[in-house]
């Protein structure tokens, strides 16, 4: 599979500025605004309570799209507490709705918030 970026962008791309706070080399925040921001798989790993906080961050950085894909299903790993790891499954209208709430909150952009449903997940652009 090809890296979401790339679905983007097919050439041109000169600057690309990766985070994920789990993972040391790429742990510091970005601290400027992008272009885009993408997130594929990350947020049903969130507690429920800290997703309008991190929407409206991922909407932060951005100026022009947000991408991100969600998943419906279990995950095959479990925490050490024995909880399934996507702890944050919740339906497509939930997700929605979330994503929705979110671009009214950044009304300074233009946002035309699409759900694609694939079997077991749903992308946001």
């Amino acid at each position: 599979m090809r890296p979401a970026w790339k679905i983007f962008f097919a050439g041109g791309v000169s600057d690309i500025t990766l985070y994920d706070p789990g993972y040391a080399p790429y742990r510091e925040l970005p601290t400027r605004t992008l272009d885009g921001v993408i997130s594929t798989y990350v947020l049903e790993h969130c507690p429920e309570e800290d997703i309008d906080w991190i929407l409206d961050e991922i909407s932060g950085f951005s100026t022009k799209f947000v991408f991100c894909t969600v998943a419906f299903f279990p995950a095959n790993k479990s925490l050490p507490n024995s909880d399934n790891s996507h702890i944050t499954l919740k339906s497509m209208g939930w997700w929605a709705d979330k994503f929705e709430e979110t671009s009214r909150r950044h009304d300074r952009r233009k946002y035309q918030p699409t759900a694609i449903r694939t079997p077991s997940n749903m992308i946001f652009i």
